[in-house]
């Protein structure tokens, strides 16, 4: 457990997942990949929460995720050698009801930003690292400093093991953040029909 700023930063425990996975659907609501896959605003958070609650899933058994005691903020970490996100594990992990869940158009468009970004992630060295999956702060808290407290730990872990962190981001105002914290942009890449670029940033130890 770690205090700082006034907030306890502890695992998530398999009883909060849901409640976890609700805050992602909040913190998330804004973001162009979200609004690209699920551009109906009023079912949005639905379905963001039903997607993220199946990576905190795989996470949970994989990796390591930490939040707060009042769950206004999480991260998400796999370190790649140790686990991968495949198509296979995604499926194991909840999202072969995703179809059912999307609709067609959102699962075409899931399908085809999953193609985009297994596709980019290919062509990066095979190097091992930790893996930042997931990191959101609510609404209601963020520019509070919580997101940075939560990466820094991440970060902290990396350093320790000697590994580089790696991520990617849609928002260039996340992208901002990250670079402020010695990442840097490997890679960059555009869902065809979509306006949203990904990029991939890594962060070398020691930066």
């Amino acid at each position: 457990m770690m205090r700082g700023e006034g907030t306890e930063i502890v695992g998530l425990e398999a009883d909060r997942l849901g409640q976890a996975a609700a805050m992602l659907g909040r913190a998330f609501d804004d973001d162009p990949m979200s609004a690209y896959l699920f551009p109906d605003a009023a079912n949005r958070q639905r379905k963001l929460a039903w997607s993220m609650g199946c990576m905190l899933r795989f996470a949970m058994d994989h990796g390591v995720v930490e939040t707060t005691t009042a769950m206004d903020g999480l991260a998400a970490w796999i370190r790649s050698d140790l686990a991968r996100l495949t198509g296979w594990q995604m499926l194991r992990c909840g999202m072969w009801a995703a179809p059912f869940r999307f609709g067609p158009g959102g699962w075409r468009r899931f399908s085809r930003m999953v193609r985009t970004t297994f596709a980019a992630q290919s062509r990066l060295p095979k190097q091992a690292h930790w893996y930042l999956m997931l990191l959101a702060v609510d609404p209601a808290r963020q520019r509070g400093g919580l997101g940075t407290q939560l990466l820094r730990r991440g970060i902290e872990r990396a350093e320790r093991d000697g590994l580089p962190c790696r991520l990617e981001t849609t928002t260039p105002r996340a992208k901002e953040f990250y670079e402020k914290h010695g990442f840097r942009v490997v890679l960059d890449v555009e869902i065809p029909g979509s306006g949203v670029t990904i990029w991939t940033m890594v962060r070398e130890t020691g930066a």
